[in-house]
């Protein structure tokens, strides 16, 4: 997406690094729209929505946000714009297995780099990856919102980790991560260590070797953990290893504290990380994910339109998880 902005339109780049809002409103390809928080209803993982069939196409986003978050959240937005009147962003997403999914993580990652250019990014972060202190000073140093900084820090990660954003009372605002699973959106995070350290330690950098994630279904393996305060919220970098603030963070194997389900998985077609359970496939013997997807190639990548009968793509379905749904040709 940024490649093709520094081809065709690399003026309008420089605007949206510089203002982002100001510089979508005056765009004549997009009509820039500011709601209430309860009408944009389009599932985006931000509070906006993009709407294609209207014309020119709207970028919504809600009037509750500060103005750093409305730019992101308005990059988000034409992020989706971008990869849907692109052939060749289209086409490249049709392609993948977990199109819905590459998309709203494309548009995450769009409006970070937009925010926050390599320029900008490169000099101030730590050759072992950032910390929770880089983060901070992604924010001062832009106009990004913290959770532009944290998923642009998220990229930067050496090795798997999470960058997570809480509110003033250890609840979870977004989380990003890299081979490692995050905590949920608004789960309390307050009794975990790290966290409840800083928050004890209102407007300070607090460290803990020995932090946790807690899970609906129990608490994670001990984690290196680095928070800092930033604007009001808690923004902490959590690695299973590999600590870029410490001299010396090395992996604990044994030591897990997980008090739940003791395996997770990531599926082939989905591509989300769940629980292992007795569900158990009979024909590949592998398990199945929520969605019911398993290791069978028919399940992975294709399967058999009812309409046709032809055996496609999982690109050719707009639902490939519903057997009973037709292929886009039958619809």
């Amino acid at each position: 997406m940024i490649a093709l902005l520094e081809a065709t339109t690399p003026e309008l780049l420089t605007a949206l690094c510089d203002d982002a809002v100001a510089a979508l409103e005056r765009h004549p390809e997009v009509a820039l729209r500011l709601i209430p928080e309860s009408d944009t209803g389009d599932g985006c993982t931000v509070a906006g929505g993009y709407r294609g069939s209207e014309t020119p196409p709207a970028l919504v986003v809600t009037t509750s946000l500060s103005h750093r978050r409305r730019a992101f959240t308005a990059l988000h937005e034409f992020g989706h714009h971008l990869q849907r009147t692109n052939l060749d962003l289209a086409e490249r997403l049709l392609e993948h297995p977990a199109e819905e999914e590459l998309e709203e993580a494309a548009c995450q990652v769009f409006a970070s780099r937009v925010l926050l250019p390599d320029a900008l990014v490169s000099p101030i972060t730590p050759s072992r990856g950032p910390d929770a202190t880089t983060v901070a000073e992604f924010y001062s140093r832009s106009n990004a919102s913290r959770a532009a900084c944290c998923v642009r820090a998220a990229e930067l990660l050496t090795g798997g980790g999470a960058v997570v954003l809480y509110r003033e009372n250890g609840t979870v605002d977004m989380a990003t991560s890299t081979g490692l699973i995050p905590p949920a959106r608004g789960s309390d995070q307050s009794a975990t260590p790290l966290i409840a350290r800083a928050l004890a330690r209102p407007g300070n950098t607090v460290e803990h070797d020995d932090t946790s994630t807690s899970y609906s279904t129990g608490t994670s393996d001990l984690l290196y953990g680095q928070a800092t305060w930033v604007d009001g919220y808690i923004v902490a970098v959590l690695m299973p290893d590999n600590a870029s603030w410490k001299p010396l963070a090395l992996p604990r194997p044994g030591t897990s504290t997980y008090t739940g389900p003791s395996k997770w998985a990531t599926c082939d077609q989905c591509l989300r990380e769940f629980t292992v359970t007795d569900d158990v496939c009979a024909r590949c013997a592998a398990p199945r994910c929520p969605r019911r997807h398993c290791a069978c190639p028919s399940s992975v990548g294709e399967r058999t339109c009812r309409g046709c009968h032809l055996t496609l793509a999982k690109a050719r379905f707009a639902d490939f998880a519903d057997p009973s749904t037709p292929c886009r040709d039958c619809t």
